[in-house]
């Protein structure tokens, strides 16, 4: 580099040749691939540094853009540090923070008065359930599920009229009437949701030319953190604040695009040049966070996916020990082994937060916090919530409190409202109240004919029968056990269908902790556990102490949450078909793709050590059912993984003698075009083999999936449901009643229904 060019760009001393040349490059379009670990947010602020002090851009002309505050904050901080006072001036902010910043300046333009009102999720939910009253719907799809389904819409960028031209259903007709509705009410009382400070915008820039010729004389350039997560929406405004100068600087990384499932499209990035044609393109590579191992590891899996830019992590640090990769017999199995292999490492010195558990869904975190309260090992679960202590494992513990206390008014409150079922605060309240003036147990007031002949009609339908229930599930606890008991609650309080017709996300992710709990109560009562001895067990784990959130001890996330995050040694359980791929991704190309990245960016938060976990099977709530390894497995370089036995040969050595991990045997059979592969496991058992034991011939393929004797569907099946019309059967769990089938929906996405009420026809 020029004496001039050093002299002139703060903190020049601090960069590599590639990321010199990216803060340097020419005013204009300009991609910054980032790779994971390679500077992104020195990048930027070093850019924002040069455009001031080396172009002479006053800082106000200047406007970064992230996703969180955290981000703003931290690119705020280091340009302080780089420039002094005149950072103070220069736009940082996220992108709801600058759209609003825009509407109060310019929404008068729009018919938008300066202090209109910024509604949060809980609030647009409130106005929807308002207009689902009205219309006299409010039965036929939860608010929340509705609000969801107009926030993707709006991120897409689409209007209340182009929603409804694109309708497609009675339950598309229903969204679209209440988002004209919603609309029409936000306007009248002056309001906009978080979708609205990104399209309101956008609109004001590119259809009222005297607030885009201000804004533009104003800004000239325009840096964007996290390209690659970008919705429609945000990048309709991104081009809308680049204007006619393109003055845009992009930072990403295709390769760590995972937040699809929220509106997030990875084409924004990989279409750059197509849409500024002018564009410059630098690439980061040298990663300063992990071992060579590691990065080679990331880099082979990665090269598998075609929708990406070429690009190969590389590093001048040592080559690092190799990864390692254990299989346990089950889930329990494999938190065990974390847990010992963390209390080995913390008995040669290190600390409890220089450990990380990545896993692919909130409800692995089951077994392995109970395996590190075992081990007396502090841990910390971020972007979630413990698991005993989660909504709805609360929701149908408190039906087992009942039956062990039925004095127990918390829990009776608890249980009575979960599902829903007409019983209001004050009805639940006079119960309460009965019971205490009587001295007797709520349940006996409950059901109590004197006591419910004071309560409204409804509540008192409600409330003797939420006691008949509880009645019930005493007599299945003698009859069948206490889990069976815990089962028949989550089926027959209608808690399941509940979610069911929830929809979204968040309704799965619930489902699947409700079935993990049912999981954990059949082996622990197996095992001998009484119903008394486990309610303790699961209240000790919802409160110790020692497992409190100080963010000292064991971080424990989801694989999505880690995304920015970086720690000295990283585990990754779960590394099974159905799980890592997840069983929604495998009939879509594009999500096996999305998991692979996944996968990526938790290998990349490790710095020394990966360690990689997997189960021969999991006990579900019926038997115990075999599991294939994760084919991400197979497509790492056999030569730098090591298959472990024993947590206590960690740490491994560098030189450790690697054998990689022995791909499946496959087989490939397709009877039509459309069909989706499917991954398959056939095991011929011996008359004397048990689960988890070495026994038994194997037999594995991809193979479609045809209707079984029973009629129901199977992996793979094309089905037709009345109101989401025709989707593909990704995942099957429970049985009989409890049967849980998971559809990929062409129209409408992935939902989970409860077989006995889904109605799904064949196609």
């Amino acid at each position: 580099m020029s004496m001039m060019t050093s002299m002139s760009l703060p903190g020049a001393e601090q960069l590599n040749p590639e990321q010199h040349e990216a803060v340097t490059a020419p005013e204009g379009p300009l991609l910054v691939l980032a790779g994971a670990g390679s500077g992104k947010t020195r990048v930027l602020t070093h850019r924002i540094a040069w455009l001031i002090s080396g172009r002479n851009i006053e800082p106000w002309r200047i406007a970064g853009v992230t996703f969180t505050n955290k981000a703003a904050g931290e690119m705020r901080r280091r340009l302080e540090l780089l420039i002094g006072p005149p950072s103070g001036a220069v736009l940082l902010h996220t992108f709801h923070a600058l759209g609003a910043r825009l509407l109060r300046e310019y929404g008068s333009a729009i018919g938008l008065p300066r202090g209109f009102t910024i509604l949060d999720d809980d609030d647009s939910e409130s106005i929807i359930r308002s207009v689902l009253k009205t219309l006299g719907r409010t039965g036929d799809m939860p608010a929340e599920a509705v609000w969801s389904r107009i926030s993707l819409a709006k991120s897409a960028g689409k209007t209340a009229d182009e929603f409804g031209q694109d309708a497609g259903g009675p339950q598309d007709d229903l969204v679209s009437a209440v988002f004209s509705a919603y609309e029409q009410q936000k306007k009248l009382s002056a309001s906009v949701d978080f979708d609205d400070l990104i399209n309101l915008p956008t609109l004001l820039l590119t259809a009222h030319q005297p607030v885009s010729d201000a804004f533009h004389e104003r800004v000239r350039h325009i840096l964007v953190d996290e390209y690659q997560d970008t919705s429609p929406a945000q990048y309709r405004f991104l081009r809308a604040l680049a204007g006619p100068s393109h003055s845009i600087t992009c930072v990403g990384d295709p390769d760590q695009s995972i937040y699809r499932w929220r509106g997030a499209d990875i084409r924004n990035i990989l279409s750059f040049e197509e849409d500024f044609p002018d564009a410059r393109t630098v690439t980061l590579e040298r990663n300063y966070r992990s071992t060579g191992k590691i990065l080679e590891a990331a880099s082979a899996l990665i090269t598998r996916n075609l929708r990406r830019k070429p690009k190969k992590l590389w590093t001048e640090g040592p080559r690092g020990r190799p990864l390692a990769y254990h299989l346990a017999v089950d889930q329990e199995a494999e938190a065990r082994f974390i847990s010992d292999a963390v209390s080995k490492w913390l008995g040669e010195g290190a600390n409890p937060g220089d450990f990380a558990v990545l896993y692919r869904t909130h409800a692995q975190s089951r077994a392995l916090e109970e395996a590190l309260v075992r081990s007396r090992i502090p841990y910390t679960v971020v972007g979630g919530v413990k698991f005993f202590a989660r909504r709805e494992v609360k929701d149908m513990l408190a039906y087992l409190r009942l039956l062990v206390n039925p004095a127990d008014t918390v829990a009776f409150t608890r249980a009575i409202g979960a599902p829903p079922r007409g019983a209001g605060d004050q009805s639940v309240a006079r119960i309460a109240g009965a019971s205490s003036i009587a001295g007797r147990p709520i349940m006996e007031m409950a059901g109590d004919p004197e006591t419910l002949s004071l309560l409204p009609a409804r509540a008192r339908t409600a409330i003797s029968g939420f006691a008949g229930l509880i009645k019930k599930l005493g007599e299945t606890v003698i009859e069948r056990g206490w889990s069976e008991a815990l089962a028949e609650a989550v089926e027959k309080s209608g808690y399941a269908d509940w979610l069911v017709r929830q929809g979204g996300q968040e309704a799965d992710d619930r489902l699947e902790n409700l079935r993990e709990l049912l999981n954990a109560t059949r082996a622990a009562e197996d095992a001998g556990t009484t119903l008394e001895q486990y309610m303790e067990h699961a209240a000790l784990l919802a409160g110790i102490d020692l497992l409190a959130d100080s963010g000292a001890g064991l971080t424990m996330m989801t694989l999505h949450n880690a995304k920015g995050l970086e720690f000295p040694h990283v585990f990754i359980p779960g590394l099974e078909e159905g799980l890592l791929p997840h069983a929604s991704s495998v009939a879509d190309e594009e999500e096996l793709e999305e998991e692979r990245r996944l996968f990526y960016v938790g290998l990349t938060r490790a710095r020394e050590s990966v360690i990689l976990t997997g189960a021969r099977g999991r006990r579900t709530r019926e038997r115990f059912s075999w599991t294939l390894p994760s084919r991400f497995l197979g497509e790492l370089p056999p030569e730098i993984v090591a298959n472990v036995d024993n947590p206590m040969s960690f740490p491994l050595p560098d030189d450790a003698p690697c054998d990689g991990v022995p791909p499946p045997e496959r087989r490939y059979e397709r009877t039509r075009e459309e069909t989706p592969y499917q991954y398959r496991e056939r095991r011929h058992e011996p008359a004397h083999s048990r689960p988890g034991s070495p026994g038994g011939k194997l037999e594995r393929r991809y193979e479609r999936d045809e209707p079984d004797e029973e009629g129901r569907p199977r992996l793979g099946a094309r089905v037709r449901h009345p109101k989401f019309g025709s989707g593909t059967v990704i995942q099957l769990s429970g049985a009989g009643a409890e049967l849980m089938i998971t559809v990929s929906f062409s129209r409408h996405g992935r939902k989970t229904l409860l077989a006995k009420i889904a109605h799904l026809e064949p196609e």
